[in-house]
């Protein structure tokens, strides 16, 4: 997915629009990644998870609860003042200021969860403070708290680097950005009117753009403020050009021109103030701590489940993190008719080009139609093509032909086909009758209903998955389960 192009470089009075990568788009994997959430993988090849690896509660994003707010911008009381651990002579007065200046600048320019870890910061500080005599005078010399906390990246080191990576600006906000969001959000509606449904969320994020970039160096407020007013028409070539890379084929907004917001703005802004305060800083999905880019992804992103959103939405703002971070694995989306006639007719035309695969037909046609059901749980507009597939269809449709030459072909070209070039081949990767059939007798009714490994406990789906043998559950694993006496001892089995 193209970032959309929006750097403000400013010199002098000299404002002009680049293609930077700086922009409060999300990239699809960095996203989906946030919780894990079976849609968009490849179910076909066997994409559930080794199970057993997340409990029942929804599989939340690693780092457990985390705070919303940042701590006041002094910093934790006493950060640097204390004696050092290690039994030594207390810190010098340098060492305590400099010390405490970082953590103050943690909580002033990091991501909010940074606060918790403040403690390992003031630890790392000073050990290299009392190692280094030269640090605090480094320190007393930096004007500002980025260049503050890029220093400490290098001379401190972990966690900083983690909780506060570059690029990292500072939590300022200038009344010109306010402007600039509003002025780029109205530019884009006149040529893309779905934009106006998505109003407040597309001001929000451009206006965390802005604030971002100029936190960060990349132009003088002042300067952009005599250039970028209330007024200021679409045309200048600023506006003109942030429209035209917002709007352009493959752009973040492109969809949303043609069919409309992913999800509400309603639904956006209300499932962000509930899941961005719970999202880890170090995370894959960091992006989401900010709501204003939370709510920009939520409503122009087609790659992440809707349900995730919905169901943040339905709770309270400050519900428990782990209750929160839940949504994002919300299980496999409820069947749907046209993908069970679907997955029957592509499973037959697969079998008859694949004899070996008429001995996990049930598990295969399940997965074929939990795959239908994500694809539209995901896009309500492929219900259509889906539907094209019925019992009379024949396999040379290409319909039908298409992802079964994608399951039967293997194109050294394209990592995701070929998914049952090995099985149809060599045959099942375990024994369906000794192995997989016994060990899943096992380890079904331990699996959660929700999330990706729920989607096992569907009929011949755990036998199928096992049989075609993809890397994340070895055939030793397997054939340990088949002796597990308990669920414990089963995920015992596929843990490392």
């Amino acid at each position: 997915m193209k970032h959309l192009s929006c750097a403000l470089l400013v010199s002098g009075l000299a404002l002009a629009a680049c293609g930077a990568a700086d922009n409060p788009a999300l990239d699809t994997e960095a996203d989906a990644g946030a919780g894990g959430a079976a849609s968009g993988g490849q179910p076909l090849s066997g994409g559930s998870p080794a199970p057993g690896g997340e409990a029942p509660s929804g599989g939340a994003a690693p780092g457990g609860e985390v705070a919303g707010g940042s701590t006041a911008s002094g910093g934790q009381p006493g950060l640097g003042g204390e004696p050092d651990p290690g039994g030594s002579a207390p810190l010098g007065d340098g060492c305590v200021e400099a010390c405490a200046r970082l953590g103050g600048c943690v909580a002033e320019v990091c991501p909010a969860g940074a606060a918790e870890r403040l403690a390992d910061v003031e630890q790392a500080c000073r050990f290299e403070c009392a190692a280094n005599p030269s640090f605090p005078i480094v320190v007393g010399g930096i004007d500002t708290c980025a260049d503050v906390i890029a220093f400490g990246r290098q001379a401190v080191g972990e966690p900083l680097p983690t909780i506060c990576p570059e690029g990292t600006g500072p939590a300022g906000h200038y009344p010109v950005c306010d402007i600039f969001g509003e002025r780029a959000a109205t530019c884009i509606a006149e040529v893309c009117a779905p934009v106006d449904e998505l109003r407040d969320v597309v001001i929000a994020a451009y206006t965390r753009f802005c604030d971002d970039a100029a936190n960060r160096g990349d132009f003088n407020p002042d300067d952009v403020a005599a250039l970028i007013t209330p007024q200021t028409d679409c045309s200048f070539p600023i506006l003109a050009d942030i429209v035209r890379s917002g709007t352009e084929p493959g752009s973040d907004l492109a969809g949303v021109c043609q069919n409309g917001p992913v999800v509400s703005s309603e639904v956006c802004t209300a499932a962000c103030e509930v899941l961005s305060p719970c999202i880890p800083p170090d995370s894959d999905a960091a992006a989401l701590a900010d709501p204003a880019l939370c709510g920009y992804v939520c409503a122009v992103n087609p790659e992440v489940d809707a349900r995730i959103w919905t169901c943040a939405e339905a709770l309270e703002v400050g519900a428990a993190c782990e209750v929160a971070l839940g949504c994002f694995n919300p299980g496999p989306p409820p069947p749907r008719v046209e993908c069970e006639a679907y997955a029957d007719r592509v499973a037959a035309c697969t079998a008859e080009a694949c004899a070996p695969v008429a001995d996990v037909l049930e598990g295969f046609a399940g997965s074929l139609a939990g795959y239908c059901a994500e694809t539209i749980a995901r896009d309500a507009d492929a219900a259509a093509f889906f539907a094209m597939v019925n019992a009379d269809t024949p396999c040379d449709d290409p319909a039908v032909s298409g992802i079964v030459d994608a399951l039967l072909i293997d194109d050294p070209a394209n990592d995701s086909d070929g998914a049952l070039v090995g099985y149809c081949a060599n045959g099942p990767a375990n024994d369906i009758a000794e192995t997989c059939a016994p060990a899943c007798e096992v380890l079904v009714p331990c699996l959660p209903a929700q999330g990706d490994a729920g989607s096992l406990r569907a009929p011949g789906a755990c036998v199928y998955f096992c049989s075609v043998g993809p890397a994340e559950v070895s055939a030793a694993a397997w054939a340990c389960m088949v002796d597990a006496a308990t669920c414990d001892a089963a995920f015992a089995c596929v843990m490392p």
